[in-house]
């Protein structure tokens, strides 16, 4: 089970527990049925997610190159340590600045309270291959995916969503799952019900 940052080089924080699409998909697939002790790990990360509203990337740049990329922008505009990195920020009367990578994505850059991890990244609220949701709807739809997987469950009900949603995630259960559901719609978005063989129903 990776960590927040995907053991991520360079000066960079970023929550890919939060922020990264198909690193979740991989902390999901890593899940060993029946095994509960991992489950429990898989829980203590989801707590990162937090509770407001999140923009969370769909795109292909693992975190790896989107932490390599954004250095390597740093360093063009010869930033070296924190401090140059904060007087970087706040040129323009800001405390972030925009950045674009390679596949035309935006990227949103603040100063982090973390001593070695000053460069906070998350993907920018209107940018490609990025979507906007609550962080209950990302924390049901990963949590209803890892339980399916850990208890051989072939399908995802109203009544398996709701078991999570409750005596797992401590929140309200859900009245219907029909369309237009956002856990619907954000599962069938990671589509590792497909790889699971697992069925909406």
């Amino acid at each position: 089970m990776s960590t927040i940052n995907f053991d991520l080089s360079h000066s960079i924080r970023f929550n890919c527990w939060k922020h990264h699409k198909e690193f979740l998909i991989r902390q999901i697939l890593t899940l060993e049925p029946g095994d509960k002790v991992l489950f429990e790990n898989f829980l203590f990360h989801v707590k990162e997610i937090g509770n407001s509203k999140t923009d969370l990337y769909t795109g292909l740049l693992s975190p790896s190159e989107i932490s390599d990329m954004t250095a390597k922008i740093l360093e063009n505009f010869n930033i070296k340590d924190k401090n140059t990195f904060k007087d970087w920020l706040s040129t323009k009367g800001k405390e972030y600045k925009e950045l674009k990578l390679d596949d035309n994505s935006k990227w949103i850059l603040r100063f982090g309270t973390e001593e070695n991890k000053y460069v906070h990244i998350h993907p920018s609220r209107d940018s490609l291959h990025t979507i906007r949701i609550s962080a209950s709807t990302l924390k049901t739809t990963i949590v209803a995916l890892a339980f399916s997987r850990l208890f051989k469950f072939n399908k995802i009900n109203l009544n398996l969503i709701n078991k999570v949603r409750k005596e797992i995630l401590f929140l309200a259960p859900l009245k219907s799952i029909k369309p237009p559901c956002s856990v619907i719609n954000l599962i069938e978005e990671f589509e590792i019900y497909k790889v699971s063989q697992i069925l909406i129903d």
